[in-house]
């Protein structure tokens, strides 16, 4: 069986309903963790400029790939104001 590792980003404000619509698919590992970084315009003057994310890392049976897309296009507003990013790469080794 191979395994690919997921990983995405998304508004803080969409982890919740994240986290509860992958209940509904098979994942073998899982991290979630705030992240910092910095946004399309930044305010260089500002005291802060970094803005926050949730970074979630995924890994998964290769053919339950499109059932997670899905599932993440579904919660995600894709298009909208508040985008993230999607990337997907094989793994050739996971230790469980």
């Amino acid at each position: 069986m191979r395994n690919v590792r997921v990983t995405f980003i998304v508004s803080p404000e969409k982890e919740r309903e994240i986290e509860e619509a992958l209940k509904q698919v098979e994942i073998t590992a899982m991290v979630c963790m705030k992240a910092r970084g910095h946004g399309a315009h930044p305010n260089f003057y500002s005291k802060d400029w970094s803005t926050e994310m949730m970074l979630f890392e995924l890994f998964l049976p290769k053919e339950k790939l499109p059932i997670l897309r899905e599932t993440i296009l579904t919660v995600c507003d894709v298009g909208g104001s508040i985008d993230g990013i999607f990337m997907t790469s094989e793994v050739s080794e996971l230790f469980t």
